[in-house]
């Protein structure tokens, strides 16, 4: 149920945002930056480990300062509406990350690939409601 609601919601926002490739690729770049955000500043849930173990609590602060900035170079593609995304998708996966830890106490690789494909619905559904608003 999840991945129909999940690929259904972007397939409506992509339709309705008429494919806007700066969309595409800031709702790529976001989410993948959300994922090593949220694995490099998580604790893994399992204690005897898993296959998400190795970047997971790793606390590689050059692997997270080297995504942020690309990310911060990405505003000159998408101007202020990037930026709005960005802080945005900073408390999308800060709660995300909270409802985890509330139910397995921390994160796995799978919560990072949900954490990803909720993020680029989040970020495209964002850029709908944005065009919207200003169109």
């Amino acid at each position: 149920i999840g991945l129909i609601g999940i690929l259904g919601g972007k397939v409506i926002a992509l339709s309705e945002l008429g494919l806007d490739p700066i969309t595409i690729i800031t709702s790529c770049v976001l989410s993948r930056w959300a994922m090593v955000y949220m694995a490099t500043t998580s604790q893994y849930a399992r204690p005897e480990g898993g296959l998400g173990t190795g970047i997971i609590a790793s606390g590689n602060r050059r692997l997270f300062e080297s995504t942020f900035c690309i990310v911060l170079f990405a505003p000159f593609l998408g101007g202020l509406t990037f930026l709005l995304q960005f802080v945005g998708v900073i408390l999308f996966t800060l709660i995300l990350r909270s409802f985890f830890y509330s139910r397995i106490n921390g994160i796995t690789g799978d919560c990072l690939g949900a954490l990803g494909e909720a993020t680029e619905l989040f970020v495209l559904s964002f850029s709908f409601v944005v065009v919207g608003l200003f169109s």
